[in-house]
């Protein structure tokens, strides 16, 4: 009798310690989101920086709900930098924000490597599934800061 209600407390304790991977439309995969009852919690890196952000009351609602595997369609998914800046810490270091269909925004790491070339990171917990969509994301950050650094 003692072990059922170890089980019980197990199977309560499960949907708080249980990380949930969202695909979005196929194209890309948010992955360690937790949930508390209806509260989402979305990873961050360091334990300090929310870089995966959800923009939409809808789209909140569905990951506070849905079971696995959860895929949220959007259709056609557009990417919009809606800002680069240069990073306060390092010169050759900019963080761009983009859009993704106004419901999910996601903080992605540009650097400059010594050969002038320019690497772009995505957050921990973020996976393009779509290669086209993630070379148009990584052209519109770059095409963003060539034009405010010329």
């Amino acid at each position: 009798m003692k072990h059922i209600g170890w089980v019980m407390c197990a199977i309560w304790l499960a949907p708080a310690l249980y990380a949930l991977d969202v695909e979005v439309d196929r194209s890309f995969k948010i992955t360690g989101i937790k949930r508390t009852g209806q509260t989402v919690v979305l990873p961050a890196q360091r334990k300090r920086y929310y870089n995966i952000r959800i923009l939409d009351p809808q789209t909140y609602r569905f990951v506070s709900q849905c079971s696995e595997p959860c895929v949220q369609p959007l259709g056609t998914l557009t990417p919009q930098v809606i800002g680069v800046r240069p990073a306060r810490t390092r010169q050759d270091m900019w963080i761009a924000d983009v859009g993704f269909a106004k419901q999910w925004f996601i903080t992605f790491l540009v650097f400059e490597k010594p050969s002038g070339l320019f690497d772009v990171q995505a957050p921990s917990g973020f996976t393009f599934l779509d290669g086209a969509l993630k070379q148009r994301t990584h052209q519109a950050i770059l095409q963003q800061i060539k034009q405010e650094n010329p």
